[in-house]
């Protein structure tokens, strides 16, 4: 593990880092998670990663520490990948949350193979829904979803199956492969897809998601390659 630099001192402060090497891992801090209210990274000006708000951001390095449990202070760690990829113009953002000037360190634990994760922020407006595939994690506030449609596939038959799901259904759908607090990350509702990594077992092939109310942003995780 090696340190990269601290977050520039103030609330809103971005820092930017220019590494010539892909890390497996950027961690902020050692314990105590919300430093960062916004993250984004490119790798030779192909964006991967862009995440602004701290709900959103804490969201994104929880689920990839596959800690689901309300509560808690954890260092927040950012998953580019699977794995260490050497001579890459990787450039990353960070946006400080803190009055503190805070320790960001790169940290890997096995070479890569080029694939890398990727995250965005999408808006669904008011009234209207938004068919979302290729998939390995949607986040959002679900105070204005009305359902959600999912298709399961089954990657070893090929067979699907689709039904509606209520806020508090995926809440209990979360619950099933996950241990949570109730059913949410935080304030956010969570269908979680890592069995696409591999096409293994059951992996959703589609999510339609229908709004009521005022606009949902959400926040789609994915995987790509360089």
């Amino acid at each position: 593990m090696s340190k990269i630099g601290e977050l520039t001192l103030g609330v809103g402060v971005e820092t930017v880092f220019n590494l010539q090497f892909l890390p497996e891992f950027i961690i902020v801090d050692s314990i105590i998670g919300g430093e960062v209210q916004a993250a984004s990274w490119n790798v030779a000006g192909k964006e991967l990663v862009n995440i602004s708000g701290i709900t959103f951001v804490q969201a994104f390095t929880q689920y990839k520490q596959n800690v689901l449990a309300t509560g808690g202070t954890i260092a927040e760690v950012f998953t580019t990948g699977e794995g260490y990829l050497p001579n890459q113009q990787f450039q990353l953002r960070l946006t400080n949350n803190n009055a503190a000037a805070v320790e960001v360190f790169a940290f890997s634990r096995r070479m890569g193979n080029g694939r890398v994760l990727t995250a965005s922020q999408v808006v669904v407006i008011d009234g209207a829904n938004q068919r979302f595939q290729n998939f390995l994690s949607l986040q959002f506030v679900g105070t204005n979803v009305t359902r959600v449609d999912i298709t399961f596939k089954n990657a070893k038959t090929g067979r699907v199956f689709t039904d509606s799901y209520s806020i508090k259904e995926l809440a209990a759908l979360l619950a099933l492969d996950n241990p949570t607090g109730a059913g949410t990350l935080g304030a956010l509702t969570v269908l979680d897809n890592t069995n696409l990594l591999n096409k293994v077992g059951m992996f959703i092939e589609s999510a339609t998601i229908f709004t009521s109310g005022a606009n949902v942003t959400v926040l789609v995780e994915g995987l790509g390659t360089l």
